[in-house]
């Protein structure tokens, strides 16, 4: 046992200035934990060569497990505090690379493990690449730098988006156009001064629901048409009263309220537009269809 006491000392005192010194450079006590493990070895053989165990001190091991639990402390402490530094840098970099590189011509990515900087992400052209290469460099905090960034056209990828955008526009103009020309088909009539689905009427309003449950961004219009007979006032109380009943069935399918709207009763509607003209002498209920926020579709035509 005093060869592990004189050990002790020994490794006592020739790192005591450098833990003294120490300045978060793990790498530095490579020597220390090096010799530990020696040690340790070292104790352990001449423990398995003892005839008797109860020659060996307890408190000596007690004393190895206490400088080497005080040692694991201080490498995980600097380990994270050198992780928390690392974590600066990477945002310190980025800052810079922010400031520096033109807007929209980079999405480059930042990490440092092990004093090695790894770049990742696009950029536009080399130009950009050798800019960001020359900051990185600049600030000396790592020993080297790993660089993955990819050149893309960005510009291209707009254009596609934009083009994308467009088709997706132009989809929507003609789901418009057939749900339209599908629904002007469906005519829902009411008897004289009856507001009352019959059981062929719901059918039809089961078909509306059907093809409309498919485009949640068009929005219809209850329009509501009568003969002339009986007055306007009487007319408009009936057709708002089909109004409603159209729309209460329709969200009764599943369709969200907010989808369906009521318009206004107004007879002159039945002489300027085409599609109600026909119906002049019936009563019933017709459903117009738009875009969400947009005005009532009234005379909107399918291309030749």
């Amino acid at each position: 046992m005093v060869d592990f006491d004189r050990n002790i000392a020994s490794l006592h005192k020739n790192f005591l200035p450098v833990l003294r010194k120490f300045k978060g450079d793990t790498g530095a006590l490579h020597g220390l934990q090096s010799s530990l493990d020696q040690l340790l070895l070292n104790f352990y053989e001449k423990a398995q060569q003892l005839a008797l165990p109860k020659k060996v001190s307890l408190w000596k091991v007690k004393l190895v497990g206490a400088v080497l639990a005080i040692f694991m402390a201080i490498w995980i402490i600097f380990d994270i505090l050198q992780g928390i530094k690392d974590r600066r840098a990477e945002e310190l970099l980025q800052s810079i690379w922010q400031k520096h590189l033109p807007l929209y011509s980079h999405d480059i990515v930042a990490n440092v493990r092990d004093r090695t900087l790894l770049v990742r992400g696009y950029a536009v052209n080399d130009t950009i690449i050798a800019t960001m290469l020359a900051l990185a460099k600049q600030m000396r905090t790592w020993d080297s730098i790993e660089n993955r960034v990819l050149i893309v056209n960005f510009d291209t990828f707009r254009s596609l988006d934009k083009k994308i955008s467009m088709l997706s526009s132009d989809l929507l103009d003609v789901q418009l156009l057939q749900v339209k020309s599908e629904l002007e088909k469906i005519v829902v009539r009411f008897p004289m001064n009856v507001t009352k689905l019959s059981s062929s009427e719901k059918l039809q309003i089961r078909r509306i629901y059907e093809i409309l449950k498919k485009y949640p961004r068009i929005q219809v219009d209850v329009v509501a048409f009568s003969d002339p007979s009986g007055g306007l006032a009487l007319n408009r109380q009936l057709a708002n009263a089909r109004i409603r009943t159209v729309m209460e069935t329709l969200v009764e399918l599943g369709l969200p309220r907010a989808q369906v709207s009521a318009f206004p009763y107004d007879p002159e509607l039945l002489r300027s537009d085409e599609r109600l003209k026909k119906f002049q002498h019936e009563r019933g209920i017709m459903i117009f269809v738009r875009l969400q926020n947009s005005h009532t579709i009234t005379n909107m035509k399918d291309p030749k």
